[in-house]
């Protein structure tokens, strides 16, 4: 998943205003991954736009409640991330020419 912050032009009735937003890309996942392995993917890059949702949504607002939804977010991400399977992690591996993950 790629993020990047940039500003969009929105007309409306008063008039033009730029607005900041958030630009997200999601690479496209691999055909030769098991399909629980797609999902658990697709799971983390979920977890990771929420989390990048509401740290947006708080510098917004400072509203502490986004702060927290961010964290959970993060901790859920993260604890996804150590729940890959152990060929998940070993194609990972040999993706970045690792002796493991």
């Amino acid at each position: 998943m790629n993020a990047q912050m940039s500003m969009i032009r929105i007309i409306g009735p008063d008039g033009e205003q730029d607005l900041p937003a958030m630009i997200v890309s999601f690479d496209e996942l691999p055909n030769a991954m098991a399909p629980a392995d797609q999902a658990m993917e697709l799971r983390i890059k979920a977890r990771g736009l929420l989390m990048h949702a509401d740290l947006v949504d708080y510098q917004h607002t400072k509203d502490p409640l986004y702060h927290e939804s961010a964290e959970r977010n993060r901790k859920t991400m993260y604890a996804l991330i150590n729940s890959r399977s152990p060929e998940r992690k070993a194609q990972m591996a040999a993706e970045r020419g690792l002796p493991h993950a």
